[in-house]
This record gives structure tokens, C-alpha cells and sequence, in this order.
């Protein structure tokens, strides 16, 4: 009789244990999460987007947009900007295709749930301003629990495709030289951008002028949005 109750306070004990170990444990994406994130933006914001894009539709595109930025003055005139600049430059070609899932950039976990999940998608097929050719990207908050207002889409952007034929040795010594002059440019900000290479700096620089996309409302830090939660 004594060995038991012995025996069974070792398994409780045991069981709390393990129980408490298991609150600890980081959180998993499980596949099924995974999928229901990715199909959802397929299925709504991922055809919002190339649909606005190729019509020009600046209150669908604007209205994909997480709910810091999306329908304000701000990103209209960002989305105005950006159509006009296509416009100037020989127009807009975008091939069918489909959104891939990049998944999770960074994230944390606190007491077994996630906290912050950031990441997003990249249009399959190469893009085209004119003649030159563009990534189309989509980054997105899927959790921050800190700020629920930037949960969403938080930019949608082109950026230019370097000919691959001119990274060599000497173009990488020079784009490493302009980093540790002009820094790698870690200010963000809501919205559009066109992101288009400078050949005497070596980095993509945004084609809107300042005035229309630096605004410190929609200005853009993860370690500010994330503080107490995640270290990137």
C-alpha cells in the first residue's frame, strides 16, 4: 500500500514536471497553420493585389494593406505615385503566375504561443517596368500581439533584378565598400516602393520622392513594434 501511494506521488510528480517543461517549449508551425495562412492570402489578398496592380485600382490595392495604413492619405498617394512612375517608364507587364510562400522572416514565442510572426510572399514570375525587370514582393505581420493594428500586409514591393552576369568580385567589393558608408538602410516605411539599383551607391534606392513615403506616422522598426518580445 505504502509502495504505491510512493509510486504514484513519483509519476505525479513526474507529470507536473514534464507539464511545466512543456509551457516552456518554443511554438511550432505546424504545416496546418502554415497552409491555413498561405491559402487564405491566396485566395484573397494575393488576387487583390495582381488584379490592382494591372487595372490600377488604388482603393483595392490600398484596402489590402494592414489597418495602420491601409485607406489613409499616406498610402494613396504612395499608390498614385507609384502608377504614374509606371506609366512614365514604359508601363507595367505582369506575367500569370502565383504567389510563394518565403514563410516566417523572424518571430518569438512567449509562454507556448507565438507573439510575433513576420514574413511573406514573392510573386513567381519576374515582373516588368519598361524594360527592367523586378522582384514582386509582399511582407506581412501574421502575429503581433503588441500591435494588432499592424497585423497584415505591411509593404508591397518591386525591386529591380540585377543582371547576375555583373556579381563578380569586384561588383561585390563595391556594394560591400557602399555598405560601410551608407549603412544598410534600416528604416522602413508603410506602403508601396519601387526599388530601383544606383549604380554610384550600390544600393536599391525607393523611386518616390522623401516627402512622400517618409513620414514618421508609418515609420517602420521592428525592434520598436516588437520590443519585449523578439531580438532580430
Amino acid at each position: 500500500m505504502i509502495k504505491n501511494r510512493i509510486k504514484n506521488k513519483i509519476i505525479i510528480s513526474v507529470l507536473v514536471v514534464l507539464l511545466s517543461l512543456s509551457s516552456c517549449l518554443p511554438f511550432v508551425k505546424t504545416p496546418k497553420v502554415v497552409n491555413k495562412i498561405d491559402e487564405k492570402f491566396k485566395s484573397t489578398a494575393g488576387i487583390d493585389i495582381i488584379e490592382a496592380l494591372k487595372n490600377k485600382d488604388v482603393e483595392r490595392l490600398s484596402s489590402v494593406f494592414c489597418e495602420k495604413v491601409a485607406n489613409s492619405e499616406y498610402l494613396n498617394t504612395n499608390i498614385n505615385y507609384m502608377f504614374k512612375y509606371i506609366d512614365r517608364n514604359g508601363g507595367l507587364i505582369i506575367p500569370d503566375g502565383e504567389w510563394k510562400f518565403r514563410g516566417s522572416g523572424h518571430g518569438a514565442q512567449s509562454g507556448g504561443r507565438k507573439v510575433v510572426d513576420y514574413g511573406g510572399w514573392t510573386y513567381n514570375k519576374d515582373v516588368f517596368i519598361g524594360n527592367k525587370k523586378y522582384h514582386l514582393v509582399c511582407n506581412s505581420y501574421f502575429t503581433l500581439i503588441g500591435h494588432k493594428d499592424y497585423e497584415g500586409i505591411t509593404h508591397i514591393n518591386f525591386v529591380e533584378i540585377i543582371d547576375n552576369s555583373i556579381k563578380n568580385d569586384d561588383f561585390l567589393d563595391k556594394l560591400n565598400n557602399a555598405l560601410n558608408i551608407y549603412g544598410s538602410q534600416p528604416i522602413k516605411y508603410l506602403g508601396m516602393g519601387i526599388f530601383n539599383f544606383n549604380n554610384e551607391t550600390y544600393l536599391d534606392e525607393n523611386v518616390a520622392p522623401k516627402e512622400i513615403y517618409e513620414n514618421e506616422e508609418y515609420r517602420f522598426s521592428f525592434d520598436e513594434l516588437e520590443k519585449g518580445h523578439s531580438k532580430w
